[in-house]
């Protein structure tokens, strides 16, 4: 088993932070579990109060059963506990060339274990709908089940747009958009970020997009995450 943790520091809208890589070359639980384990010793050697300082997780896996190892780890060291988050997952075969291993990206916040606001689905499921920080919010990625790219476009938005209300109602304040990252399936053609970002009814936002094999469940194309700054 090999294990690589790497961290650059970051600001986000004003707060600093860490944004963080770590890759296990094993979709075994208990080495996916060290991997959180290592993730969390990075966070602290850089000042933060490890995984409870992190806002937004993104699993990549090599296969659906390491998606689905790496999801229960998720589940029990992040969303279940102090390091809830936004997250999101997608199977990449490409970044694994062992054939096998799970890899988590993500971002913590300076302060954010103390101050966390989240909102879970009401479907009583471990994901939550959004999480808030300081003056920032990040949702947990968006998806659609419907046929084609621009069904599940269509279908997405709104709920985007939906999420951020629900936020501005829940924290009392405006809640603004400030960027977005689409990871679309490569049997996609994804289109321009300026063309993205009006198709999902946010004009003008910037979007970031990444390419994916494959999302939790088949048929899904795209899957959308928001961050979004609260006034």
């Amino acid at each position: 088993m090999a294990i690589t943790v790497h961290s650059q520091p970051l600001e986000r809208a004003g707060r600093q932070g860490v944004a963080f890589s770590g890759t296990v070359d094993s979709s075994d639980l208990a080495q996916v579990d060290a991997l959180m384990d290592a993730i969390d010793a990075e966070l602290r050697a850089n000042g933060l109060d490890g995984v409870a300082d992190v806002v937004r997780t993104r699993i990549f896996a090599a296969s659906r059963p390491a998606r689905d190892a790496g999801s229960k780890v998720r589940t029990a060291r992040l969303l279940n506990g102090p390091g809830v988050s936004a997250s999101s997952s997608f199977i990449e075969p490409g970044a694994f060339p062992g054939g096998d291993g799970v890899r988590f990206d993500g971002m913590a916040l300076e302060g954010a274990a103390g101050d966390k606001v989240v909102a879970r689905y009401e479907d009583g499921g471990p994901l939550c709908r959004w999480v808030a920080t300081g003056n920032l919010v990040f949702n947990t990625g968006i998806t659609s089940t419907l046929p084609t790219y621009e069904e599940q476009l269509a279908d997405i938005g709104p709920r985007v747009a939906a999420t951020v209300t629900h936020a501005a109602q829940a924290l009392g304040r405006p809640v603004a958009p400030l960027a977005i990252t689409a990871h679309v399936d490569r049997t996609q053609e994804p289109g321009s970020g300026t063309w993205l970002a009006e198709r999902l009814g946010f004009p003008g936002l910037p979007v970031t997009i990444g390419r994916c094999d494959g999302f939790t469940t088949p048929g899904k194309l795209i899957e959308v995450e928001l961050d979004a700054v609260a006034g």
